[in-house]
């Protein structure tokens, strides 16, 4: 039987021993823990870059758009004072007082032996209150009863048509004397008529009870 003698086991032991040695087998965990962090830290260098780039991103959309809203914002504005404006013209075109028809049915009540000789009107408030100064000259047989019928017929046409009606003479005097030996009558007369909408009464002031 052949027998094995192995003279370098001494030798092998202690390169065993060098191969299990704590301090090289900790150097080699620290050296791959040191990779690892290294890999690590780079990934997420690169990860938060490309985070950071998507936040400045994000913030020049953001600027971007608060410069729009912002111009968005005066549009808007300009578009509200516009539209308040038309809506104002509009609401003074439609609610203006005409006075066409107070001057056609006033043309129809002049009788043949009247002459208006000037008319000036006015408007004023809210509600429109309209004042009308007609001036004239009337001949014939009894030119103060035909003033005192056109005026009667003036009040009661305004009445028709408007509110708060009311026709007084200004002025009623006798003119120079005609070539036909008649005295005409001058005349003015004051038409005062309420056109617009009645406006809302105030409420009622409140009254404070007295406790006994």
């Amino acid at each position: 039987m052949a027998i094995r003698l192995n003279f370098h086991h001494e030798i092998d032991r202690r390169m065993q021993a060098r191969r299990r040695d704590p301090l090289k087998l900790s150097l080699f965990f620290l050296g791959g823990l040191v990779v690892l962090m290294a890999g690590f830290y780079f990934y997420e260098a690169e990860r938060v870059a490309g985070e950071l780039q998507g936040v400045e991103r994000r913030r020049f959309d953001l600027s971007r758009l608060e410069a729009r809203a912002v111009q968005a914002s005066k549009l808007d504005e300009e578009f509200q004072k516009k539209a308040r404006l038309s809506g104002t013209l509009v609401e003074r075109m439609e609610e203006r007082f005409y006075w066409a028809p107070f001057l056609e049915r006033l043309a129809r009540l002049v009788p043949g032996e009247m002459q208006l000789t000037r008319i000036s009107g006015e408007t004023h408030g809210e509600d429109r209150r309209c004042q009308v100064s007609v001036e004239g000259v009337v001949g014939g047989a009894s030119p103060r009863e035909v003033a005192e019928r056109f005026r009667a017929e003036v009040k009661n046409a305004a009445s028709k048509l408007y509110r708060e009606a009311q026709a007084d003479f200004r002025a009623l005097e006798e003119a120079p004397e005609a070539a036909d030996g008649r005295h005409p009558v001058v005349f003015q007369i004051q038409v005062q008529f309420v056109a617009g909408k009645e406006l809302p009464k105030p409420p009622p002031p409140r009254v404070k009870k007295v406790r006994p």
